[in-house]
């Protein structure tokens, strides 16, 4: 029996508040990778060297990262300079450099999403912000120059809406149709999924007191 939903599917937080990890990222049909030399930090004076593959190589987020449309992203070569410390923290470990950054927005959320990714745009770790202006901030904080590599991505919502939708397949409740982004949790076995919604409604009205008779 397995259980999904928004809140396992994308946990965040402030960057500089708390910790935060991240599981089930939606998988991207990306094949690039991007080797990261950490090294020293004080043998490295605090600079960290990435070692990337040629930026032509490097393909486009998809539409969405973690259920947050992707509103600007960038990919991170030797102009840009990492600090030395992220202050996110995954697994009880500070994330190290990242090749990609993108900011994202989940749809209904008043915040943005600072999403640090792999070469392949996998979600490594996000830190929600006010604004996007925000998100820029910190992110400059992080990597220096990388305020001058930000590329708007033009995903529209019914686009992001289209890509979530297939990329979640049949993994949605069989009696409303949701999908795990949309509910708390999805539970499925024997190839039948339901929401906690459903189990709610059912569980209320299977345990519902009987309605009282008519009768004088």
């Amino acid at each position: 029996m397995a259980a999904r939903g928004r809140k396992g599917h994308q946990a965040r937080a402030a960057a500089d508040a708390r910790p935060v990890s991240v599981s089930g990222a939606i998988p991207t049909p990306v094949s690039y990778t991007c080797a990261v030399e950490t090294g020293s930090i004080d043998e490295k004076q605090q600079q960290v060297v990435l070692e990337r593959a040629d930026m032509k190589q490097i393909v486009t987020p998809p539409p969405m990262l973690n259920s947050a449309r992707v509103l600007e992203y960038a990919i991170l070569d030797e102009s840009v300079s990492y600090s030395g410390h992220s202050s996110l923290f995954v697994d009880g470990k500070e994330l190290g450099p990242v090749p990609c950054l993108a900011i994202g927005q989940v749809k209904n959320d008043t915040e943005v999403l600072l999403l640090h990714c792999a070469g392949d745009w996998t979600v490594l770790g996000t830190a929600g912000y006010p604004s996007v202006s925000d998100a820029k901030k910190r992110a400059e904080g992080i990597y220096a120059g990388v305020s001058t590599r930000w590329i708007e991505a033009h995903v529209t919502e019914e686009e992001a809406a289209r890509y979530l939708n297939e990329s979640w397949g049949d993994q949605r409740c069989s009696f409303c149709g949701k999908t795990p982004e949309q509910v708390g949790h999805l539970i499925s076995k024997n190839n039948v999924c339901i929401c906690d919604s459903c189990i709610a409604e059912f569980h209320q009205e299977v345990f519902a007191p009987p309605s009282a008779s008519g009768g004088g």
